[in-house]
């Protein structure tokens, strides 16, 4: 998973290789340990692999970003 930022805007962008047919979740942590995970977006399957690319609008200089599969509810 690559996280970069785009420009000089204040967005960061999460990449990473989806494999088809499978499901996502990207979430992230602004302090690892005590606090807990939030949902930043949801990745649906589709039927071949792709890059996918999630936009996290406010993103903090120290946040940490995980991704998981199958999606959770």
């Amino acid at each position: 998973m690559k996280v970069y930022r785009v420009g000089s805007t204040s967005q960061a962008t999460v990449a990473f290789m989806a494999v088809s047919n499978r499901t996502y979740i990207v979430q992230f942590s602004d302090k690892l340990g005590s606090n807990p995970w939030a949902r930043l977006s949801d990745v649906v399957e589709r039927s071949s692999n792709h890059i996918e690319t999630v936009v996290d609008p406010s993103p903090t200089p120290n946040r940490y970003y995980r991704l998981a599969t199958p999606r959770q509810p």
